[in-house]
């Protein structure tokens, strides 16, 4: 059985967030972080950048073309998780 799962952390290069973002992909998850980089420094993931397991999108959160282009590329939830 795969344990892996996929997170979505916004405000993901933040102090809190790069945190967050280095511990899951630690523990085998894969992360999906947006970020507008107002407040967060993109040090705070420098050393994460090329993790296999990890994205990142230069966005904010409420751009509605990001919330429409994840909407139709995202797989549909599998009804047996």
């Amino acid at each position: 059985m795969n344990d892996e799962r996929r997170f979505l952390i916004t405000g993901g290069v933040g102090f809190i967030g790069s945190h967050l973002t280095e511990r899951l992909l630690h523990d085998g998850q894969s992360v999906t972080i947006i970020d507008d980089l107002s407040t967060g420094a993109w040090s705070n993931i420098r050393h994460l950048e090329h993790h296999p397991r990890l994205r990142v999108i230069i966005a904010s959160a409420t751009e509605r073309d990001l919330i429409t282009m994840s909407s139709i590329t995202s797989p549909a939830p599998s009804e047996s998780s």
